[in-house]
């Protein structure tokens, strides 16, 4: 099958199994079948429906097995790259950025391995294009003293990109209280205006931080209704 009709087809399965005619089960076993598959927007696809699975049974007795099947469904992909590897175009380049932040999101221990010592010995070392998936590795498997790292961090970069990179990554920590911490963050002077939303929603959609997140925005409303009405 050509590539749009791949892609409508895992497309059309997940929606299927999110309206509930097809189970989840079905819609991940028909996502078996794409392993080997090469082209990004394949996997882009099955990327982000897996990320949205994961995120609803996060609070379930198995997200560790969710996250196994996850890492093996890219167990074929994965022998593709490396964080060494030249991508043959943007595409590919895309993939592997793609490739290497869902394995660190689902726990691949090489590749969070590396993604911390990256951090460790000095981020410059990494392309531009991977310091986000770092970023966000060290954070999700990370605690207080990396989460003191990227604030201190993100005060002195002058480059906003990279400040974005962080400020994202400062929102998939695990801990309620590094979570909490983001918010007020958030809020400061440190953090454009512009940001300030994107910040907060990455907390939103972190399912550590689901129960933290709604109450503390509607205590704050006055002061985001102060910023953005208009």
């Amino acid at each position: 099958l050509k590539t749009r009709d791949r892609l409508g087809l895992i497309r059309d399965v997940f929606a299927l199994a999110e309206n509930g005619t097809l189970s989840a089960t079905e819609a991940l076993t028909f996502a078996a079948h794409f392993k080997a598959d090469t082209e990004y927007v394949i996997w882009s696809e099955i990327a982000s429906n897996l990320a949205t699975m994961h995120s609803l049974v996060a609070h379930e007795p198995y997200p560790a097995d969710f996250e196994i099947f996850a890492r093996s469904l890219f167990s074929e992909i994965r022998k593709k790259y490396t964080w060494g590897t030249k991508p043959k175009g943007h595409a590919d380049a895309l993939l592997k950025v793609l490739v290497l932040g869902a394995l660190g999101k689902y726990g691949d221990e090489q590749i969070c391995d590396e993604a911390k010592k990256f951090f460790a010995q000095g981020i410059e070392k990494v392309l531009a294009d991977l310091r986000g998936v770092v970023y966000g590795i060290v954070a999700r498997h990370g605690g207080e003293t990396e989460y003191r790292k990227m604030t201190g961090m993100y005060k002195k970069m002058q480059l906003h990109e990279e400040k974005n990179r962080i400020g994202s990554a400062l929102t998939n920590f695990r801990h309620h209280d590094l979570l909490e911490k983001t918010l007020h963050f958030a809020l400061s002077d440190e953090v454009r205006l512009q940001d300030k939303t994107r910040m907060i929603a990455g907390v939103t959609v972190n399912p550590m931080g689901l129960d933290i997140s709604w109450p503390w925005i509607q205590r704050n409303w006055k002061t985001f209704t102060s910023w953005y009405t208009g």
